[in-house]
């Protein structure tokens, strides 16, 4: 707008129309003897503050009333009223020093049909916004259909963040861009994300009840994709601040080192070693799993030692001690072998015989081992140390020896 614009309105009946005009005449003679009620209250609007107005506000409220006319106090009435008529398609009904007039062509005061704008000039100017705003409406029927398409975009895209499917909510408010007010799309787009952020926190909060549940089930790892490993990583994934996480996590993290610790006492050691794998892989590490992977580790190294088995005579044997033939063997005249594993110390000496196998079961086993038993050997090098090595040996006993 241009200049101080001040909008205030006036009510009917019993309200003259604009100076000037055959519809002010016409009202006068309608009114009678109430015109001098009707001249105070135009007296009213014609004042320039919101003290003549309060001042006879129970004067209007005290009557049947209705909106018959705007006045609006501008800097330049008649700029102002070209621009009004040129908007709206209205006629300069009236012009003078005191007031500019618009209305709709073949209009007649005070036509319900339409409410008249009256500018009147005053000498002030704007010093805060209008308190009374104008919406207006087209009356194109490309811009109502336009407006139409718009209202139906925003509405398929609304229904469609409701019934979250943002994925086709977001299609719809990208259509009704240039199409729709920015206003709208901005609202909207704002209930889209919102709508977002709360399926977001609902799916987070769905995956960390899951593993939950997983962990109180012993679904730690398996079965695939419904694990509370899986539920867990996934979360983290997502949100890797969630306030719950970090002791879910623990919480699986524990229960893995239980089961590695298990698996270690059963000499299951390949099973002991993924139970520790799995919690290193979530990022879990305390006391207990430090301690399971030291065990882990010792026994893994006793296994490789008691499988690394060489044939004794491959070793440098330095003394050797014939064995007993078992008396009741002998009156039997049975004949036979045992095979024994045993360890070489770093020492030279026997130690950890076991049988490995017998011709016989039982007969020749405690001779064989009492005899090996006594025997000794060079100690094995290894890169300039003594080391204990793991061999075998086979025993025979015959009669004729």
């Amino acid at each position: 707008m241009w200049g101080t614009t001040y909008i205030t309105a006036s009510w009917g009946p019993g309200l003259f129309p604009p100076s000037g005009h055959p519809a002010r005449a016409a009202a006068a003679r309608a009114r009678g003897p109430s015109s001098s009620v009707s001249q105070g209250l135009r007296r009213v609007h014609r004042g320039r503050g919101r003290g003549a107005l309060a001042g006879a506000r129970d004067t209007v409220w005290a009557m049947p009333t209705r909106l018959v006319h705007l006045v609006a106090d501008a800097n330049d009435p008649s700029r102002l009223a070209r621009f009004w008529s040129g908007l709206l398609g209205w006629d300069i009904a009236d012009e003078t020093a005191e007031e500019v007039d618009v209305w709709p062509a073949g209009y007649t005061y005070p036509d319900p049909a339409a409410v008249p704008l009256v500018f009147v000039p005053v000498p002030e100017k704007k010093t805060a916004k209008n308190r009374v705003h104008l919406d207006l409406a087209s009356t194109s029927a490309a811009h109502q259909a336009e407006q139409a398409l718009a209202a139906r975009l925003l509405a398929e895209g609304r229904a469609a963040i409701d019934r979250r499917d943002f994925t086709h909510a977001a299609r719809w408010l990208e259509a009704a861009k240039g199409v729709a007010a920015a206003a709208d799309i901005g609202a909207a787009q704002e209930s889209l994300a919102a709508a977002r952020r709360e399926a977001d926190a609902d799916a987070w909060n769905s995956l960390l009840k899951n593993a939950t549940d997983r962990l109180q089930q012993d679904r730690l790892i398996e079965p695939p994709e419904d694990n509370a490993k899986y539920y867990l990583l996934t979360l983290r994934g997502l949100d890797p601040g969630n306030p719950g996480l970090a002791a879910a996590l623990s919480d699986l993290g524990a229960r893995l080192a239980v089961k590695a610790r298990r698996a270690i006492s059963l000499a299951q050691y390949d099973a002991a070693k993924s139970w520790l794998d799995e919690a290193a892989a979530i990022g879990f590490a305390s006391p207990d799993t430090l301690s399971a992977r030291h065990d882990l580790d010792a026994a893994l190294a006793a296994q490789a030692f008691l499988t690394n088995i060489v044939a004794a005579g491959e070793l440098t044997l330095v003394k050797s001690v014939k064995p007993k033939y078992p008396p009741k063997a002998e009156s039997g005249k049975v004949e036979g072998w045992v095979e024994l594993d045993f360890t070489v110390a770093e020492s030279g000496d026997v130690k950890d015989i076991a049988v490995h196998a017998a011709s016989v079961s039982r007969v020749f086993d405690d001779a064989a081992t009492s005899a090996l038993s006594q025997w000794r050997f060079k100690p094995v090098i290894r890169d300039a140390k003594a080391v204990a090595q793991r061999a075998r040996i086979r025993i025979r006993f015959t009669l004729s020896s």
